[in-house]
């Protein structure tokens, strides 16, 4: 599970850097900086 989470926001980050942080910031939806956070457990 762990590893599957890891590639994704892996992925997600490379993304995020090249489409352009400032565009991206503004619209950056709640819900996926819930998930960005680390598991509590």
């Amino acid at each position: 599970m762990h590893g599957i989470y890891y590639e994704f926001w892996e992925f997600f980050s490379n993304f995020y850097k090249k489409a352009g942080s400032n565009i991206l910031t503004s619209q950056w939806p709640t819900d996926l900086q819930k998930l960005a956070q680390p598991p509590s457990s």
